[in-house]
This record gives C-alpha cells, sequence and structure tokens, in this order.
C-alpha cells in the first residue's frame, strides 16, 4: 500500500472512531438533558402513599443512573485513549467529555440531594400518621 493511501485511511479510521465517540457522548448529553428536570423536582408528595411512591421512581431512578455512570465512564476511558494517541480532534474530545462530566457531577448531585429531601419527606408523612392515630385515641 503506497504511503499517501495507509495515511487516508488511518485519517478515515480517526475520523470513525471520532464520530463513534461523539455519537455515543451525545447520546448521554441527552440522557442526562433528558433527566435533570427529574433530579431538580420540588414535589414530594402531599401524603404518604405518594410519598413513597415517588421514593420507589426516585430509586428506579438512582438504578437508571448506576447503568449510565458505567457507560460515562467508559466514554472517559476511550476520551483519554484518543487524546493520549494524539487525535486531531484531541481539544474538542477534551471539551466535549469535560462537558459531559460536569453535568454528570450535576445530575448525581441533585439526585443524591432529592433522594435525601424524599426520604425526609416520607418519614415526616409516617410521623404525622402515627401521632394522628396517637391523638384520635
Amino acid at each position: 500500500m503506497s504511503e499517501p493511501t495507509a495515511a487516508r485511511k488511518q485519517t478515515l479510521k480517526e475520523s470513525l472512531r471520532l464520530q463513534q465517540f461523539l455519537r455515543d457522548l451525545e447520546d448521554e448529553l441527552a440522557w442526562v438533558r433528558e433527566k435533570e428536570p427529574l433530579a431538580k423536582s420540588e414535589e414530594l408528595g402531599q401524603n404518604r402513599m405518594v410519598a413513597q411512591n415517588l421514593l420507589k421512581k426516585h430509586d428506579a431512578f438512582l438504578n437508571e443512573c448506576n447503568t449510565h455512570e458505567q457507560l460515562i465512564k467508559s466514554l472517559g476511558a476511550i476520551a483519554d485513549q484518543l487524546i493520549s494517541s494524539d487525535h486531531y480532534a484531541s481539544k474538542e474530545i477534551e471539551n466535549r467529555i469535560r462537558e459531559l462530566h460536569g453535568r454528570w457531577d450535576e445530575l448525581k448531585s441533585q439526585s443524591e440531594r432529592r433522594h435525601k429531601i424524599l426520604q425526609d419527606s416520607l418519614l415526616a408523612q409516617q410521623v404525622r400518621l402515627y401521632f394522628g392515630a396517637f391523638t384520635s385515641f
């Protein structure tokens, strides 16, 4: 194979790898954007049943987050490989993975805060129910 052909083949391989990385990264960014309103929600529920259901839904969301965290870690490893191999789009890769990590960290923080608030809300509803039953005697 001639040298220009080999160089062109390598450039095409790098371009394909970049496009696959950017597609996967954009998929994760879209997922994070979609879930941000859920993590930021202030809804607590007006009674014990609603509070309990909200907490169950949030627990399912946290499990979903764990799956996506693995995908995001994998994207970080791919980004590191691309950057360390002096990929021609290293700066773009660096910027995009930084954006993903920043949004991911914010989502995790907000969802952990929400989980704590939902637990507290459920406890408050249970205490109200208990004391309501106690005072009715």
